[in-house]
């Protein structure tokens, strides 16, 4: 039987206890490796899945944030995660080790986290890379490992 929430109500809460010390944020993500990642309105129309990570103090982290890609090393599909203040244009390029330009994803993305799901067939290049989200007037760069 379907059940209808509001907009600004959760369908259900995660509580996490941490084995090891490291930002969940980091840790956790949503990938569409076992089951696609994906929701649907009342109206039937495919929405996107995102978490919103809440602070020892109770409240939404806000503020620009770039995480590490998980997996890392990875071989098949790997899930780039940031977070936005607020609805915004942001760009995720991926260069190689000679900072050539493989792959540019730029759009519109909601506040709060989003992702960026990389398959190993849309890279021309395995290695070590390097991707970089710049939004507004934030930049910030990682590295991650394709591997062969």
């Amino acid at each position: 039987m379907a059940e209808s929430i509001t907009e600004n109500e959760g369908a259900f809460t995660l509580i996490f206890k941490a084995r090891s010390q490291g930002l969940i944020s980091e840790s956790v993500y949503v990938t569409s490796e076992l089951t696609p990642a994906q929701a649907y309105n009342a109206k039937g129309e495919m929405m996107n899945v995102g978490l919103n990570f809440i602070g020892k103090d109770g409240k939404a982290v806000q503020g620009f944030a770039l995480y590490q890609n998980q997996p890392n090393p990875w071989g098949t599909e790997t899930l780039i995660g940031f977070n936005l203040p607020a609805q915004m244009k942001a760009k995720v390029s991926i260069y190689d080790v000679t900072g050539k330009v493989l792959k540019v994803v730029e759009r519109t993305f909601n506040k709060g986290y989003n992702a960026v799901t990389l398959n190993k067939g849309e890279l021309p290049a395995t290695g070590v890379m390097y991707y970089q989200l710049d939004a507004a007037d934030f930049s910030d760069i990682k590295k991650m490992i394709l591997l062969e």
